[in-house]
């Protein structure tokens, strides 16, 4: 998962639905975007963050992740990365129950889904 200051706020109502589907069998991690803090502030928001955020989440300051990855700025953006290192699924904006979130977990389950004899899923 993977959230500027704005996206962060959407993070967690998809922590839930992504546990209850992957927690066995996935790693969730939280990453935040975090280049725009200005160097002298980063203490500050480290700490901030710790404080108030549950689960340990990865702070990236320089970019080295999160402008590697093709994400919806002020939402939340959920990436699904394979065993080798490949992005075979991603997924932005908020979760709501009764809406479109459920097709969005659904085409990530897909990404991974072996494929069916014939090579059609």
């Amino acid at each position: 998962m993977v959230g500027d200051r704005q996206g962060s706020e959407q993070i967690d109502a998809w922590i839930e639905p992504l546990k209850q589907r992957w927690k066995d069998v996935a790693d969730i991690q939280g990453i935040a975007d975090v280049q725009a803090v200005p160097r002298f502030l980063r203490a500050r928001v480290t700490a901030t963050i710790r404080k108030n955020r549950p689960e340990p989440i990865l702070l990236d300051f320089e970019g080295r992740v999160t402008g590697g990855l093709p994400y919806e700025k002020k939402a939340a953006n959920i990436f699904a990365i394979s065993k080798d290192g490949r992005l075979v699924a991603h997924i932005s904006g908020p979760y709501q129950a009764g809406t479109n979130a459920n097709q969005k977990l659904d085409s990530i389950a897909l990404a991974f889904a072996p494929p069916v004899s014939g090579g059609i899923r």
